[in-house]
């Protein structure tokens, strides 16, 4: 356990107590109460959570069963409860269980044996509240997914099937070519989100690996720069693509670098609401720094906290932002960070630079 276990001890005795304080302080943080309405109540703190409950049966007012009997009572997740007792009557022991117990310990107490048990309780406990906590949280990623899929292809969908209803009544071929272009923008962008699923998929898996090659990234801009041509045509949007005057070829995996700079350029071309976007390539000898500019409306400082986290709302038009989070990854995966900043006076910069040479681990 990667914090101490925290105890409730609940007697009447204030020899048992202080003798179980003694046991456990090295190990463990112990909270004492002398009756059971205060444990009830101590059980009832928001700021406190307890791995297990150790109550005397016999105290004034409310016993250990009748404490338990509350607990059990009260509904939802409780931690388990042990009673301690001289009485070793098995019809008490079964009694105790039977509302809701966890274990039965008889008074004089051994400390080794109470260690040894209380402990093996409350890891067992700790366990399977972290094991609901995981399920939870699968869950709640497993609807969010759900839902970022659903949002995300709704878009290209939509648009494919107005174009479809449009091209039924077309004649004009420049219309007709017009549509055409903007049912394969779609398709693209279906495509995209399938790769960032699929990445993230893998990632989940510890299924995602490079693969380094020598690349001419003067190429691959170029590619980059034709592939999104019909959307910079579509949106009335100046690209601009700057290289260096010199070959650059670096070493490095071409797949999971194109998904970086097809996602970060279709982000500036649909979400910035800008004049233009610009592609850099930089040599810097032994590293070469690319980047992607644009003019557009730029980000909030609300988005900005968590903007390589996925399945934030992230764009002006709501998406999840999960281009970004699986770029980060990508970057980190290509020996790199994904860094944002601020355009001066208006847009945004997304820049990462890469080695020259693949490292040699």
């Amino acid at each position: 356990m990667t914090a101490p276990p925290r105890f409730l001890i609940i007697d009447d005795d204030p020899i048992t107590c202080t003798l179980m304080q003694r046991w456990l302080k090295n190990e463990a943080v112990v909270d004492v109460v002398q009756d059971a309405a205060s444990g009830l109540q101590m059980l009832l703190r928001k700021d406190v959570e307890y791995d297990a409950v150790l109550v005397d049966q016999v105290m004034p007012g409310m016993d250990g069963m009748g404490f338990m009997e509350a607990v059990t009572a009260r509904g939802g997740e409780h931690p388990p409860v042990v009673m301690m007792t001289a009485s070793s009557s098995v019809t008490l022991a079964v009694a105790f269980m039977k509302a809701g117990g966890s274990d039965y310990i008889e008074k004089p107490l051994d400390p080794d044996i109470t260690r040894l048990r209380i402990f093996r309780i409350a890891l067992a406990h700790r366990e399977r509240r972290e094991q609901r906590q995981r399920l939870k949280d699968t869950e709640r990623e497993r609807d969010v997914l759900l839902a970022a899929v659903t949002h995300d292809l709704r878009s290209p969908l939509g648009v494919i099937g107005n174009i479809v209803n449009l091209m039924r009544d077309l004649d004009d071929k420049e219309e007709m070519r017009t549509c055409l272009d903007m049912l394969g923008e779609a398709s693209r962008n279906m495509y995209t989100l399938a790769d960032d699923f699929l990445v993230l998929a893998k990632d989940r898996n510890q299924a995602i690996f490079a693969k380094p090659m020598e690349v001419d990234l003067e190429v691959m801009m170029r590619e980059l720069a034709k592939q999104l041509s019909i959307s910079v045509r579509m949106r009335k949007i100046e690209l601009k693509l700057v290289l260096p005057p010199q070959d650059c070829k670096i070493e490095t995996d071409p797949v999971r670098l194109r998904q970086v700079l097809t996602n970060l350029a279709d982000n500036a071309l649909k979400h910035s609401r800008c004049n233009f976007v610009e592609i850099k390539l930089e040599d810097l000898g032994e590293e070469v720094k690319i980047s992607i500019s644009d003019d557009g409306v730029g980000l909030s400082e609300n988005t900005g906290r968590n903007l390589f986290e996925a399945f934030k709302e992230s764009s002006s038009q709501g998406g999840f932002g999960l281009g970004l989070a699986i770029c980060s990854r990508l970057c980190q995966l290509l020996r790199s960070e994904l860094v944002y900043l601020p355009r001066g006076g208006c847009g945004s910069v997304f820049s990462f630079s890469l080695p020259r040479r693949w490292p040699r681990d």
